[in-house]
Order: structure tokens, then C-alpha cells, then sequence
């Protein structure tokens, strides 16, 4: 899902020297790499990933070191202490342990524990779907409206050709008196008017553009790309055979809710371990060494006491076991209210499969619609091309007026338009079917 660098270098050379071709593969590639939503989720994923182990679950043994550093000073006068009526003494000591704690039983609750890591990894690669699905079903509705439009104004521009002829054939009959200044009024109206739509179909082409490079990640450049493909061979017709199937496998709502049944299981499976006693086991060694010095006299020897050094070391196993007797209920509560999620997100994911199959329906149904209109369209403008040719010919030939042919130009115009909106969408219910179906995501 990252734009490569060779991509990358084409695209930065294009630039520079010309108009850059862009397929819509390449303008989902480019999309994805700079969709924050993706990368955000594609973060997620990594986090869940890191977190999906058995240490974060609690099955691995911590093993701690301390140290702890005392020292003191202490002095003391005392004349009935006949021995040693005062003293002063520095003491400092130094105990440390090493200590293993491992957990050997709680229920079961370290594999629930488990479990729920991998389906929180599972969830959050869902999730980064979602955005990549979001992002493919914008994409490519952004790149096939630009298409759409292009091609109006391909449309467009033959009939206002058209029109700038009739106004010079008109302008020439009316210089050898076989044509009225009216005649020439009305195909200059005719050709201006062409001409105005024409202007306001490049500013929505520009605006169309933009929005193309908004959805990719692009800001800062001004320059219409070149799209590369084209709106008759995009999406062949689909087969219902085998949709409603993968509608069911794949769609990612479907699949959302799937998630949430397994998690809300594995919750009650975790909230009943509460019940069950845990076993515990701890090893390890702890020692301490001190070192006293005394500034004082033996009485018998009259020679200064000094430094004293003590030291011990102790090993140690122990073996914990606990069980709680009374909690006012609190753990049967949170397994009845497990319970009860579980059986509301089935309430839901049930109605969430009834609401997606009845949208897969009426969907299929317009998209066959489509197919059948625009198969009829193209037959229309197949008389319009015809009919077009025919009164260019009987107009130069006078035998019909400007106004019927100008009448055959608009309905030769509008059987494009037609045509081309038809085609635009069988597209669209096409791409809301992929999205269904979970057709739309591919793993790069």
C-alpha cells in the first residue's frame, strides 16, 4: 500500500516535463499511501501486534532484582554505662534479592487472556479494511466522475464544432443573399451558448480534478492529471450467482459484528475464571551484608572497637493459593452482564445481516437496471449520430431549416449526455456491489 519510489520518481518527472498520465490503479496506490486514516490504522494494527503475546497475556514468569543501601550515624552518651559511658558509630548495610513469581493457575483466564489479544489484532486489521474500503469507494468515484465529465465535454466540443459550421455557412449564405441576418443571429446564439457551457464545463472539470487529488493526498499542485483509463472498460457486469455468498463471508460490517460475538464470548469465558482459585509460585534468594564501626574503647583492652562486617544470604520457595469467598455478588453480576452482551450483539449482527442482504437486492436490481438502460441509451444515440448526419447534410442542402437542425444538434447532445450518465451509473452501483461484497479490499 506504499507508493514505490520508482512510482514516486516517474510521477516528480512528469511533473516537471508535461502532464501526468494516471491510471486508476496508480491513483489508488498514491491514495493509500497518503490517506492519514489508513496510516493511522496501519499503526493500530502494529500495536495490536506487539501487544498479541503470551507475556502481555500472563503466562511468562517476572523475575525481579532489588537492592537497598542504608547507612547511619549514631552517637551516644550514657554515664551509667560504666563500660562504654560514649560512643559514635557509622553503620551501613546493603540487602538484595532475586526473586521469580510465576503464576501456575487462575482458571484459565492467561489462554482467555490470549485469545482476546489476537481478536483485538484481528479487530484493529479490520478496521484498517474499513479505511482502505472508505478510501477505494471514494477514490474511485472521484476518478470516474472526472472521466465522466471529460467526456461531456468531448461530447460538447463536437457540437459546438457543429455550431461554429452552421454559423459560417450561415454568415456565407447571407453574403450571397440565400440567408436573412435572422438566421445568422440564431446560429451565433446557438454557437455562444454552446461556447458558455463549454467554459462552465472546464471550470468543473477543474473543480472534479481537485476533488480527485484531495481524495489521493495531494495539495499544492495545480495541474489536471491525464486519467488513463476510460468509462467503457472498467467494471465488466457482475454475476448475482455466488454474490449474496460473499456478501455474506466478506462484508466487512458483517464481519465487524462477527468480531464483537467472539470477543463478548471470550468475555464470558474471562469473567467466569473470577470463580476459580489461583495458584502461584515464587522462588528466589535474598542477603544482606552490614558493616558497623564503633569509635570506642575496650574497657579491658583500651584499644578503639572499629569495623564490624556481618553478612547472610536465604533462599526461598513459596507456594500461593487464594480463593475469594464473598463479594457481595459483584462477579456473578459481571457474567450475567457478559451474558447479556453476547446475546445483544446477536440481536444485532442479525439484523445487520437482514438490513445488508435487503440493500444487496436492491442494489443488484438497479444495477441491472443500469446495464439495461444503458444498453438502450447507446441505441438512442446511435439514431441521434445518424439523424445528426443526416440533417447536416439536408441543412446545407436547404431542405431543412436552422431550427430543426439545431433541434436534431440538442437531441444528439442530450443522447450523449445520456449515454454517458448511464454508463456512469452502471459504474456506480457496480463499485456499492464490490463494496458489499468486500470486493473493494486487496491487501498490498
Amino acid at each position: 500500500m506504499r507508493i514505490s519510489i520508482s512510482l514516486f520518481l516517474i510521477l516528480q518527472f512528469s511533473f516537471a516535463f508535461g502532464q501526468t498520465e494516471l491510471s486508476l490503479s496508480q491513483a489508488l496506490e498514491i491514495g493509500l499511501a497518503n490517506n492519514l486514516q489508513v496510516r493511522f490504522q496501519e499503526k493500530q494494527v502494529l500495536i495490536s501486534e506487539n501487544n498479541d503475546t503470551w507475556a502481555n497475556a500472563g503466562r511468562t514468569p517476572t523475575v525481579d532484582v532489588t537492592a537497598v543501601n542504608q547507612s547511619a550515624i549514631s552517637q551516644q552518651v550514657n554515664p551509667a554505662n560504666v563500660i562504654l559511658p560514649e560512643q559514635l558509630s557509622y553503620s551501613t548495610g546493603l540487602n538484595g534479592g532475586l526473586e521469580m513469581n510465576l503464576l501456575l493457575y487462575n482458571g484459565g483466564r492467561i489462554k482467555y487472556a490470549k485469545t482476546g489479544l489476537g481478536l483485538q489484532r484481528e479487530q484493529a486489521e479490520l478496521n484498517m479494511r474499513i479505511a482502505i474500503e472508505d478510501l477505494t469507494e471514494q477514490l474511485m468515484l472521484a476518478y470516474y466522475q472526472v472521466l465522466l465529465v471529460e467526456e461531456q465535454r468531448t461530447v460538447l466540443q463536437e457540437v459546438k464544432s457543429l455550431s461554429k459550421d452552421r454559423l459560417d455557412f450561415q454568415e456565407l449564405k447571407r453574403e450571397y443573399g440565400s440567408a436573412s441576418t435572422f438566421d445568422v443571429i440564431q446560429a451565433k446564439d446557438a454557437y455562444l451558448n454552446d461556447s458558455i457551457a463549454y467554459i462552465q464545463l472546464e471550470n468543473q472539470i477543474a473543480a472534479l480534478h481537485n476533488n480527485l487529488k484531495l481524495v489521493m493526498g495531494i495539495s499544492g499542485n495545480t495541474e489536471q492529471y491525464k486519467l488513463t483509463d476510460n468509462l467503457e472498460s472498467v467494471i465488466p457486469l457482475l454475476e448475482k450467482e455466488g454474490l449474496q455468498q460473499r456478501m455474506l463471508d466478506n462484508n466487512t460490517d458483517i464481519l465487524n459484528l462477527r468480531l464483537a460475538d467472539k470477543l463478548a464470548l471470550n468475555n464470558i469465558d474471562i469473567q467466569k475464571t473470577a470463580l476459580k482459585p489461583t495458584l502461584g509460585l515464587g522462588l528466589g534468594v535474598s542477603g544482606n551484608l552490614n558493616s558497623i564501626y564503633l569509635d570506642a574503647e575496650n574497657p579491658i583492652t583500651m584499644e578503639i572497637i572499629g569495623r564490624n562486617t556481618s553478612y547472610g544470604v536465604n533462599p526461598f520457595l513459596n507456594l500461593t493459593a487464594s480463593y475469594r469467598l464473598f463479594d457481595a455478588g459483584l462477579r456473578k453480576t459481571r457474567i450475567q452482564n457478559a451474558e447479556v452482551q453476547w446475546q445483544a450483539n446477536k440481536d444485532l449482527m442479525l439484523n445487520m445481516e437482514q438490513t445488508i442482504a435487503t440493500q444487496f437486492e436492491n442494489t443488484y436490481l438497479q444495477m441491472v437496471t443500469n446495464q439495461r438502460v444503458l444498453e438502450m441509451s447507446e441505441q438512442q444515440l446511435d439514431n441521434a449520430s445518424k439523424n445528426l448526419d443526416i440533417a447536416k447534410d439536408r441543412f446545407e442542402n436547404g431542405l431543412i431549416s436552422s431550427f430543426d437542425y439545431r433541434t436534431i444538434q440538442l437531441g444528439y447532445l442530450s443522447a450523449s449526455q445520456a449515454r454517458l450518465e448511464a454508463r456512469f451509473n452502471l459504474i456506480n452501483s457496480q463499485i456499492s456491489i464490490l463494496n458489499l461484497t468486500g470486493g473493494l479490499y486487496t491487501k498490498g
